[in-house]
């Protein structure tokens, strides 16, 4: 039996894009292995949920904080790599714990990988790109790299020109050594185009879409009150939040609007504190409840508020949730939104992300509720298309080719 392993530096319920090409492995025949972080908070009860789901998987769980010796080295060498990258030509292993200590730290499981024995290595996310490259190259078997964001288009909040230029410089060599590269949205895949990587046809999209069998259509419901949900790990700033929440008393009467996620405690006492009548929060909830609770709701919001380039051209998960669940969504019009709601009218409308604007957008939903609600099954019957099972194909396609 063919052996993938997956690393990143994350964990299951924080990575769902990882976890849905885990589950897609164990159906292609594969065995599995995960190399990941034991994350505290929230995460944490489901990912030992998750873990407890795949009994057949192996997985290397590296825990994190004071308490792991490893981890406290990798937090001194992350700041010396920071430092050595400023006063000289910083070379590829520099500059990957540079940008993120995690990717040393997977580089010590070296001896554990070895003893797996796995056939390809699919690195996600930034931090497991140099790792996953260098690990591969010692073992002689392929690796791949899925890229759900533009690492180098991501707010940095200090030496921020230098972690890009890093970031830029680690991913062009690392990606011409790849098998394949899948991406997250078109954008990301034609920006990461402008640096000199070569792209063919082992490069794709993969949309963050999800198994229609988790979202069972429930009809609309015939209630005045309109139903908004939004949903990510966290509930806090810098999300578009604080555009729609300060106006939403004017519509408090006809609306309630649920935020599902890890609340940030000064966003809770600036922001819901007081609104408690119309503003509710459920805490994080495992993939497939969540995407069933979301059936319940009208509106979906996504709110991406342009603050990097990243934003801007990411198109996440939680659209294609809402879009799965038969939901209209009020987008805001990032390039990688605005590209997709343009082209799918039918899912939602667009708008700036500005009081203003959303107000506006917000205030033509409910005057047409009653369309938006009779149009639900259309919609997710059109959005069958994106459904996990539908859109996979390329990944085992190439998980075939390479492992044949």
């Amino acid at each position: 039996m063919k052996h993938i392993l997956f690393m990143t530096p994350n964990n299951l319920p924080t990575n769902p894009r990882l976890l849905k090409e885990v589950d897609l492995a164990i159906e292609c025949g594969y065995h599995t292995s995960v190399v990941m972080f034991g994350l505290k908070g929230w995460s944490l009860p489901l990912n030992i949920m998750s873990m407890h789901d795949h009994p057949d998987t192996d997985f290397i769980v590296v825990k994190t904080g004071r308490s792991n010796l490893l981890w406290m080295v990798a937090t001194v060498f992350h700041i010396i790599s920071k430092f050595l990258c400023r006063c000289m030509n910083s070379t590829y292993f520099l500059s990957s714990v540079a940008s993120e200590k995690r990717s040393l730290i997977m580089l010590f499981q070296y001896s554990k990988i070895k003893r797996l024995k796995p056939d390809l290595i699919i690195a996600h996310n930034m931090g497991a790109l140099y790792p996953a490259w260098l690990i591969s190259g010692r073992l002689g078997i392929p690796f791949a790299f899925d890229m759900e964001d533009y690492y180098p288009g991501e707010a940095v909040h200090s030496d921020q020109d230098r972690e890009r230029d890093r970031r830029e410089k680690l991913m062009v060599a690392a990606i011409k050594e790849c098998s394949y590269v899948s991406y997250a949205s078109d954008e990301i895949r034609q920006m990461t185009g402008t640096l000199p990587v070569f792209q063919n046809d082992h490069h794709f999209t993969i949309f963050n879409c999800f198994p229609s069998v988790d979202f069972p259509f429930l009809k609309s419901n015939a209630e005045k009150t309109i139903h908004l949900v939004w949903f990510s790990q966290d509930i806090s700033y810098n999300r578009g939040l604080e555009l729609i929440i300060p106006f939403l008393p004017k519509f408090k009467s006809g609306l309630i609007l649920t935020l599902i996620g890890n609340i940030d405690d000064r966003f809770y006492k600036e922001y819901i504190s007081g609104n408690e009548d119309f503003i509710r929060v459920v805490l994080p909830k495992k993939i497939e409840k969540l995407h069933k609770y979301l059936t319940e709701f009208d509106i979906g919001l996504a709110l991406e508020p342009g603050k990097d380039l990243n934003n801007r051209i990411a198109l996440s998960n939680k659209v294609f949730s809402y879009v799965q669940a038969g939901l209209f969504v009020l987008a805001t019009n990032s390039i990688a939104q605005q590209n997709f709601v343009s082209s799918n009218p039918l899912f939602g409308s667009l708008c700036e992300p500005n009081e203003e604007n959303l107000k506006k957008g917000l205030s033509e939903i409910t005057a047409q509720i009653k369309k938006i609600r009779s149009d639900k099954l259309s919609r997710y019957t059109a959005a069958k298309r994106f459904s996990w099972e539908e859109i996979n194909h390329r990944l085992t396609e190439s998980w075939h080719t390479i492992l044949q």
